[in-house]
């Protein structure tokens, strides 16, 4: 959703973005492979998104995003894991 100042009316309008318009997201699955600890990921949405991760199985571990660009972002754990790691991905362009 994104708030716009109105100068004619003086108030705030709320548009919300319609779920049809998919130009601005991208979306997959990302491995981190065992032993390491990042994992840099293209979306190519030609502007800076908001990342949304989810882990698929394993868990009681630490993630974050890093390093967000208008071309890919990076997966960093906090600490190598013994196996691989899945993560489901959506960038968002808002």
């Amino acid at each position: 959703m994104k708030v716009i100042f109105n100068p004619l009316s003086g108030s705030f309008d709320y548009i919300v973005s319609s779920l049809a318009d998919l130009s601005g997201v991208a979306s997959g699955t990302a491995t981190v492979f065992a032993n390491t600890t990042t994992r840099v990921v293209n979306h190519d949405l030609d502007d800076i998104p908001i990342v949304i991760l989810q882990s698929k199985g394993a868990g009681g571990f630490m993630n974050f995003v890093t390093d967000i660009t208008t071309t890919q972002f990076t997966i960093n754990l906090a600490a190598p894991q013994e196996t691989d790691i899945d993560f489901d991905w959506e960038a968002k362009i808002i």
